[in-house]
């Protein structure tokens, strides 16, 4: 018990001489308590730090910038009616744009034609459409065309398709 005693009294003595032996003593060992933030850090500038000691001293202390935080913006095909973007970049904290995306134009229709098909006495037919190769959207839409009638010339037999026709003809 007397030895902890004897520990806490020595503590004391030995505090209380630093408060005599400080910054006022001509030893300049300065207790900076006081911190103010004079300007924070940024992605691309450092920050300042005030610090204040009891007697008045001041001191500063350059806080590196923090550097931008990347973030991939995904590039975006294009289409034959939509443009599209190349891949790009920006800073999730200062939402600068680092790498422009740039725009790709639209690709177009590649137009192929469909061709018509003619009617026949037996097969309808069809008119002329186009497509795109490139998605397959159908840009004129063929329409069917009706069968045509029978060419009949002095006989019962159509000169086309060689139907016989055996029930106006005898």
């Amino acid at each position: 018990m007397k030895k902890y005693l004897l520990f806490i009294l020595s503590l004391v003595l030995l505090l209380s001489l630093f408060s005599f032996v400080g910054c006022n003593s001509g030893k300049h060992v300065h207790v900076y308590t006081n911190l103010k933030v004079l300007n924070g850090e940024t992605c691309t500038e450092t920050g300042v730090v005030l610090y204040t000691c009891k007697c008045g001293e001041t001191k500063t202390e350059e806080i590196p910038a923090l550097g931008h935080s990347v973030v991939v913006d995904n590039a975006v095909e294009p289409t034959c009616t939509q443009t599209g973007l190349t891949e790009g970049s920006h800073c999730s904290r200062c939402g600068e744009t680092l790498t422009a995306q740039v725009i790709i134009p639209a690709l177009n229709h590649a137009v192929v034609t469909d061709s018509g098909v003619e009617p026949t006495c037996t097969e309808t037919g069809l008119t002329e459409g186009s497509h795109c190769s490139r998605c397959g959207e159908t840009l004129v839409e063929q329409e069917e065309i009706p069968v045509l009638p029978h060419t009949y010339e002095n006989s019962n037999q159509c000169s086309v398709c060689e139907y016989i026709d055996t029930q106006y003809f005898t």
